[in-house]
């Protein structure tokens, strides 16, 4: 997509890497060409493009001093009682923690 949107040349690479849990990748993080550009933004408002999502790390303790949002226990289908934080990334996207899982 990223080689389209850029008209780059067939064949042409760019950097990425992706993040596997539990035999599947769960997130991918795109290097832009040298040819992008800023998107424009409202100050104060989230960045355009994705600028929220929800992972699950199993030690909150690595995070500690990170927090835009103070971790605690939340209810409901997705939180089942764990402790859930929110961290500011610093393009400014919102990154919600829960806190669980295991490290494969």
């Amino acid at each position: 997509m990223i080689s389209l949107a850029f008209d780059l040349a067939e064949g042409e690479k760019v950097a990425l890497v992706t993040a596997r849990y539990d035999g599947e990748t769960f997130l991918e993080l795109d290097q832009y060409p040298e040819g992008a550009t800023p998107r424009p933004r409202i100050p104060g408002a989230l960045p355009p493009g994705v600028s929220i999502c929800t992972i699950n790390v199993p030690d909150f303790a690595r995070l500690d001093g990170h927090w835009a949002v103070q971790p605690e226990v939340r209810d409901g289908p997705l939180y089942n009682g764990a402790k859930v934080g929110l961290l500011r990334m610093p393009d400014g996207a919102l990154l919600e923690v829960i806190e669980g899982g295991r490290v494969i």
